[in-house]
């Protein structure tokens, strides 16, 4: 009996990750679509950006082991969030 409830339990936590990711998704392309005003506006716009491109492995690697592009992305949205006063929502340069 209990690795059924196990399972659902499973399910339906997974259901609900999937829902916030889609909703997360959703707004942060809402953001990216936005004309930013301010370079606070800017800032919440890189760290939308951040926020997408994490699971794609990015910000993996230590800064200077990144492929070119890769490197000059993430540095380019690390410094957009510094100069708005941000940082990163995620550990840089770890690996899992």
């Amino acid at each position: 009996m209990k690795a059924e409830w196990e399972s659902s339990e499973a399910r339906r936590l997974d259901r609900t990750y999937n829902v916030a990711c889609g909703v997360l998704d959703k707004l942060c392309k809402k953001i990216i679509t936005m004309q930013p005003n301010t370079l606070v506006g800017v800032g919440v716009q890189a760290l939308a950006t951040a926020m997408m491109t994490e699971p794609s492995g990015y910000w993996d690697e230590p800064v200077d082991e990144r492929d070119v592009e890769i490197e000059f992305t993430t540095r380019f949205i690390a410094n957009v969030l510094a100069a708005a006063g941000r940082s990163l929502p995620f550990a840089e340069g770890k690996e899992a």
